[in-house]
């Protein structure tokens, strides 16, 4: 008999046993979204030993990355920074699984880009930066330029280190700050941010100085954001003749 037969007490008792892989599937969808009898735990729960139990079926790997991704979400926005970590870690290694077997392309690279940006976005706070670079490097910075952002402020942080890559983030900041879809104005005001600091102080060896670039960013900076660009603006005057100068 097929799963779709069942009813919701043959299909729970089917899950429970881990008869059926379909079964743990629809019962861990039930569960997701039973707000009285279920929760995300569970369902959590049930999924992960899905995924023990037929580790060769794909469509419970994708079921396994995609309740990660949401435990991980949830976990993030609760600043549990440390489970949040341990389920994009699990969401992004059975979307590996799935890449490397090339099961359903659009969705899970869909799930990839998603997961990606939020897992960046923790491994910061767990100061795993290395892991952020990677993950922002596998999302998509036009559907979510702040990863544009975040990847040139580590690499800000750490010139000696990264040096090499400014040129390239500054060429893709000025990209994604052509587009309309930053979903937080602080993102694109930390944009106009970054620019006028590399553009005030040069990287050495990679870019050289441009003031009066450096102060315009900093002028559309203060437009999103006055507070942020508040202390850099006092570095900068003009001269009588209309030449601006910076103290930096």
């Amino acid at each position: 008999m097929g799963t779709e037969m069942l009813n919701y007490d043959e299909l729970r008792k089917c899950a429970e046993a881990g008869a059926d892989p379909q079964a743990m599937i629809q019962y861990s969808a039930i569960l997701l979204n039973d707000h009285e009898n279920g929760s995300l735990s569970k369902a959590v729960d049930l999924i992960e030993r899905a995924n023990q139990l037929y580790p060769d079926n794909l469509e419970i790997t994708e079921r396994y990355a995609h309740l990660q991704g949401i435990q991980g979400y949830v976990f993030k926005q609760m600043d549990l920074y440390d489970p949040a970590y341990i389920s994009y870690t699990k969401c992004i290694n059975a979307i590996d699984m799935l890449k490397n077997r090339q099961y359903n392309p659009e969705s899970v690279r869909k799930l990839e880009i998603e997961s990606c940006i939020e897992y960046g976005e923790v491994a910061i706070k767990k100061r795993e930066r290395d892991v952020a670079l990677k993950m922002f490097k596998r999302t998509d910075v036009h559907m979510y330029p702040q990863a544009a952002v975040l990847t040139a402020s580590i690499h800000y942080e750490s010139l000696e280190k990264y040096a090499k890559y400014i040129v390239d983030d500054i060429t893709i900041l000025k990209s994604v700050l052509r587009e309309n879809n930053w979903k937080c104005d602080a993102h694109k005001a930390a944009a106009y941010y970054l620019l006028s600091q590399f553009y005030a102080n040069g990287v050495a060896g990679v870019l050289a100085p441009d003031i009066n670039y450096a102060y315009e960013c900093i002028l559309r900076c203060s437009q999103i954001d006055t507070y942020l660009a508040e202390d850099e603006l006092k570095k900068y005057s003009k001269s009588l003749f209309g030449k601006i100068k910076y103290r930096g």
